[in-house]
């Protein structure tokens, strides 16, 4: 069965990452087109493919960061969801990491971070997104993408639950690893 659900007020929006909770409900992560900017999109779907609009209140959740996406989404044991992807930061004038928690009714978690976001950066003059978002059995958060556009690095992060940076993983959270080969990370 094909679905198509509009969300944003152009016409591109696309879906780049689904998973299926216990229940069956299906969560689709990815970017709808709004006012004139992308917005990181989550839509959560019935079993049967019907819009479940007691997630968002109409089956939506947007985050309206500035030129935002999502690429990945988990589920953690607790039903929240992390969603992670990339936002352009006006303080570095760059594209950086980002991950924003949801409650399980759609609402930004606002206890997560920074009001529910983490903005993170691996260098100084690059553009870098999160492709891939894991959820450890501890709950921890392992967030893999691009690091330095401009040289190919690969990028780690792990966050505590809290949405901190987990300093037990590369001294600082975060690890970037050399590409000498070039190339990206891709997601599906």
């Amino acid at each position: 069965k094909h679905i198509t659900t509009h969300i944003g007020s152009w016409e591109n929006d696309r879906g780049s990452d689904a998973i299926t909770q216990p229940d069956g409900k299906v969560i689709v992560a990815g970017v709808a087109y709004e006012y004139g900017s992308s917005a990181g999109a989550i839509v959560r779907y019935h079993a049967d493919g019907s819009i479940d609009s007691s997630f968002g209140g109409d089956g939506k959740a947007l985050y309206l960061g500035w030129e935002s996406y999502f690429s990945s989404i988990a589920l953690q044991s607790d039903g929240k969801l992390v969603a992670g992807g990339s936002e352009f930061n006006f303080a570095s004038y760059e594209r950086d990491f980002l991950v924003v928690r949801f409650n399980s009714d759609g609402t930004v978690d606002n206890s997560f971070g920074i009001s529910g976001k983490m903005l993170i950066s691996f260098s100084q003059n690059s553009d870098e997104d999160a492709v891939s978002v894991l959820i450890q059995a501890d709950d921890k958060i392992v967030v893999v993408g691009n690091g330095a556009s401009n040289t190919g690095d690969r990028a780690i992060v792990r966050l505590n639950t809290d949405g901190a940076l987990d300093s037990t993983f590369s001294d600082d959270g975060k690890l970037t690893l050399d590409s000498t080969e070039g190339g990206y990370i891709t997601y599906a």
